[in-house]
C-alpha cells in the first residue's frame, strides 16, 4: 500500500472541516406559520489546535401542511468564548456563559444577557465571590430561564475556604471575613472529585441570578453529601427541581456512567425545604417539565448495573405526586422488536406544546430512531421514525450494516438467540470498476456497553478515503439490543466479545473484497482491551495493531481507575464490589483470567500505543505496562503520550493520533522484502 503522509494530512484536513451541531432553539412566530432557528455548531480548527464554536441563524416559512421551507440568514457568527447558552421561552433574551482570560492570563467566567439589540447584563462571576466555577458539562451544567424571565438558574462549585501554609504570615489588619475563608495547613488536603473529565467537580450547588441586579442566591438545601446537577424551574418559579448525585462514601467516576446513585429533589426557595420525588436506590437524570407544568419526565437506571444500560422513562404527576413508568426496560427483543430506551439524556424540549406527546431519540440496534410517545393512561403508544443518516451521501464511501448470529460454539447458554451487528465502511465501487482487495481495520467499540451507528464519523470516513475498509463491531453487550444482550457479557469479557468480533471478521472475509492478508486492529478503552486480546488469541491472523488507552490488566485497574466497580461488574462479580473491604485473591484471579495481559507473550504483531497522560478512566500505566513487556520481548512497539484525557479528543491530539495510526498500518502492511 503506497500512501504518502501529504495525502493522509490532506484527506484528514478536508473532512475535519465538517462542523458538528451541538444545540438549536426554535422560536415560532404568530399563528406558527413562521419560525426562527438559532443553531450552535463546533468545528475543528487544526491551525489553532482548538474547537471553534459558531452560531447560525435560519428562518422558516410554512409552505403547506406540516411543511416548512428553511433558509440560512447571513454568515455564521463565531463565538470563541461560548460555554453554554439559554434562550428564554419568549425568545426575547439570550443568556450566555462565556470564559476568557483577564490581563493576568487567569480564566474568568462571565454571565451575559442579550436582547435582539444589545447586551443588558454582563457579570464577572469571580468578582461576586458567591461560588466557585460554573459547570458547563452535560452531567452537571444548565442555564435555565425562570418562567417569568426574571431569573437565571445554573450549577456551580460550592465556595469553600481556601487552604494556606502554616508558615504564611498573616496580615493582622486584614478583613476578618477573609481570615475565616483561609484555613491553615489544608492547602494540600485531598478533595474527592467526580473523576475522568470532571476533576474540577467536587461539590456543586444550585445558583439563582436576579437579572435586574446581577445578584446571586445559593439554593443549597440538599443533604451535605449530595452534588446538585441538571436543575430546572418548578411551576410558578416557586422552587428548583434538580438531580442530586450521591457522594457517599466517596466519589466514583461519572462521565459515561449511568449507574450512579442519585435522586430528583425539589427545593422550595421561600420555605428552604427539600423533598425527594424519585425512587430510592436508583440513578435518575434528565428532568424535563411539560409546557403546562403538570408532568415531570425523567430517566431512571439501576444502581450497580453495568455503566450504561437501558433506561425507564418515568412520568411524575406534579399535582397528585405520583410516579408512573411510561416505558419500561425491555429484556428480550428477539425478532427485531423495540429494545428499550438507550440514551444519554432526554432532549431539553422533549414535550410537544400541548403537553400530550413526548419526543426522544434512542438506539435500536445499529441505528438511531426518533420516538413520539402519545400520553395515554391505558397503554404506551409510540410512533417511530428512523433518522436519516447522511453518511451514505459522502462520495466514494459505502456503509453496510451486517446482521450476525453467534455460532453453536459461541452461543451463551443463559442468553440464547441474541443477535448482534457490524458496520462495514469501505471505498465504493463504481459500475464495472474493478477494485483491488483492500486492507481491513477491525474496530470494536469501547465501553463495553456502548454502540457505533452509521453517522458522520471522521476516522472511518478518512480511513475509507485512504483506501482502508473498517469493520465496526457492535458485539453482544452493545446498547440497543435489549437488556439480555448487555447482561450476557457480564462475566464473559475477553471471551464472548472477542469471539463475536472474530466471527464478524470471518463473515466479512467470505463475502467482501477484503484482503485477508492485510487485517489490522484498532480500538480504544474496552475496544483497546479487545484488540489486545485478539492480537494474543489470534497471533498469526493480523498484521498490526493500534490501541488508544487500552485496558490490559483488570486487577491493577480496579485499584487505580475512577470506576473501580467496573472491574467487578464486567467480570461477573458485581455483588462483591465493596467501598470498605479489600479485594480478595480469588477475585483478583478471576479478573486476571479476563485480562488481555495474560496473552501478552503470544503477541507477535507490531503494536502502537496512543495514551492520555491525564486519563483517570484507564490510566496510562495500563498501556505502558504492556508496552514495556512487548519491548522487553523484542516486539515492534511505539508509544505516543499525549497531554489529554481518556477520550483523546483535543484537536491536535486527535489529528496526530490519526496520522500516526495510518503511517503505522502502512509501514507494517509492506512486506519486509519490499522495504529493502
Amino acid at each position: 500500500m503506497d500512501l504518502q503522509v501529504e495525502e493522509i494530512i490532506h484527506q484528514y484536513r478536508e473532512f475535519s472541516k465538517v462542523p458538528t451541531p451541538t444545540k438549536a432553539n426554535l422560536i415560532f412566530g404568530p399563528k406558527c406559520n413562521s419560525v426562527s432557528i438559532r443553531s450552535e455548531w463546533s468545528v475543528r480548527d487544526l491551525e489553532r489546535s482548538e474547537r471553534v464554536q459558531f452560531v447560525v441563524h435560519h428562518v422558516g416559512h410554512s409552505i403547506g401542511e406540516d411543511q416548512f421551507q428553511v433558509s440560512t440568514v447571513g454568515p455564521a457568527t463565531v463565538m470563541p468564548n461560548l460555554k453554554i447558552s439559554g434562550v428564554s421561552s419568549s425568545g426575547r433574551f439570550l443568556a450566555i456563559l462565556s470564559e476568557a482570560p483577564n490581563k493576568k492570563g487567569e480564566k474568568q467566567q462571565y454571565l451575559e444577557v442579550w436582547t435582539s439589540k444589545w447586551k443588558i447584563l454582563n457579570v464577572n462571576l469571580q468578582n461576586l465571590e458567591a461560588h466557585g466555577r460554573v459547570c458547563d458539562d452535560k452531567e452537571f451544567g444548565c442555564l435555565e430561564w425562570s418562567n417569568d424571565e426574571s431569573h437565571l438558574l445554573y450549577i456551580a462549585e460550592k465556595k469553600k475556604p481556601q487552604g494556606e501554609s502554616f508558615f504564611k504570615e498573616s496580615n493582622k489588619h486584614s478583613n476578618s471575613l477573609k481570615k475565616e475563608e483561609m484555613r491553615k495547613g489544608t492547602e494540600f488536603m485531598y478533595k474527592g472529585n467526580w473523576g475522568e473529565q470532571l476533576e474540577e467537580r467536587h461539590h456543586t450547588v444550585v445558583c439563582v441570578m436576579k437579572i435586574n441586579t446581577g445578584s446571586v442566591t445559593i439554593v443549597d438545601h440538599l443533604p451535605p453529601s449530595v452534588s446538585s446537577a441538571q436543575a430546572v424551574w418548578s411551576p410558578n418559579d416557586a422552587g428548583v427541581v434538580c438531580v442530586g448525585w450521591d457522594e457517599k462514601p466517596y466519589h466514583l467516576g461519572l462521565v459515561f456512567c449511568k449507574n450512579r446513585r442519585s435522586h430528583i429533589f425539589y427545593q422550595e426557595i421561600e420555605t428552604n425545604s427539600c423533598v425527594v420525588i424519585s425512587n430510592e436506590e436508583k440513578c435518575v437524570f434528565s428532568p424535563r417539565f411539560s409546557p403546562n407544568k403538570h408532568y415531570l419526565a425523567f430517566l431512571e437506571n439501576q444502581v450497580g448495573s453495568p455503566h450504561h444500560c437501558g433506561s425507564r422513562l418515568i412520568k411524575y404527576d406534579w399535582r397528585s405526586k405520583e410516579s408512573t413508568v411510561v416505558v419500561d426496560l425491555v429484556y428480550d427483543c428477539l425478532g427485531g422488536e423495540f429494545p428499550g430506551i438507550y440514551v444519554n439524556d432526554l432532549p431539553f424540549r422533549c414535550w410537544t406544546e400541548d403537553s400530550n406527546c413526548l419526543v426522544f431519540n434512542t438506539f435500536w440496534k445499529s441505528k438511531q430512531i426518533l420516538g413520539k410517545l402519545q400520553r395515554n393512561d391505558q397503554k404506551t403508544d409510540i410512533k417511530w421514525t428512523e433518522l436519516d443518516n447522511t453518511s451514505h451521501q459522502i462520495p466514494d464511501i459505502d456503509w453496510t450494516i451486517i446482521p450476525l448470529k453467534p455460532t453453536k460454539e459461541t452461543e451463551n447458554s443463559e442468553f440464547l438467540g441474541i443477535e448482534y451487528e457490524a458496520i462495514l465502511v469501505k471505498p465504493k465501487k463504481h459500475g464495472d470498476e474493478i477494485l483491488h482487495s483492500v486492507p481491513l481495520i477491525v474496530w470494536p467499540h469501547g465501553g463495553p456497553h456502548s454502540l457505533i451507528i452509521p453517522e458522520y464519523a471522521l476516522y472511518p470516513i478518512v480511513f475509507a478515503k485512504l483506501g482502508f475498509a473498517s469493520l465496526l463491531v457492535n458485539f453482544r453487550g452493545s446498547l440497543g439490543f435489549g437488556e439480555h444482550s448487555i447482561n450476557s457479557l457480564l462475566g464473559n469479557i475477553g471471551n464472548q466479545d472477542v469471539k463475536d468480533v472474530q466471527l464478524a471478521v470471518e463473515n466479512v472475509l467470505t463475502r467482501e473484497d477484503i484482503n485477508r492478508a492485510q487485517l489490522l486492529l484498532f480500538g480504544g478503552s474496552h475496544g483497546g482491551f479487545l484488540v489486545i486480546h485478539i492480537a494474543g488469541q489470534y497471533p498469526d491472523q493480523y498484521k498490526a495493531c493500534a490501541c488508544r488507552n487500552p485496558l490490559v490488566h483488570i486487577p491493577a485497574f480496579q485499584s487505580n481507575s475512577d470506576i473501580p466497580d467496573w472491574s467487578f461488574t464486567e467480570t461477573g462479580l458485581g455483588k462483591q464490589f465493596s467501598f470498605q473491604e479489600p479485594t480478595t485473591s480469588e477475585v483478583l484471579t478471576t479478573m486476571w483470567n479476563c485480562s488481555p495481559i495474560r496473552h501478552a507473550n503470544n503477541i507477535k504483531i507490531p503494536v502502537l500505543f496512543l495514551l492520555g497522560k491525564n486519563d483517570l478512566r484507564v490510566p496510562s500505566s495500563q498501556g505502558l505496562y504492556l508496552f514495556k513487556l512487548l519491548k522487553g520481548n523484542g516486539r515492534a512497539v511505539r508509544c505516543h503520550m499525549y497531554e489529554d484525557n481518556h477520550s483523546l479528543l483535543k484537536v491536535e491530539v486527535e489529528a496526530d493520533a490519526f496520522v500516526n495510526t495510518v503511517l503505522w498500518f502502512v509501514e507494517h502492511l509492506v512486506p519486509k522484502e519490499d522495504k529493502l
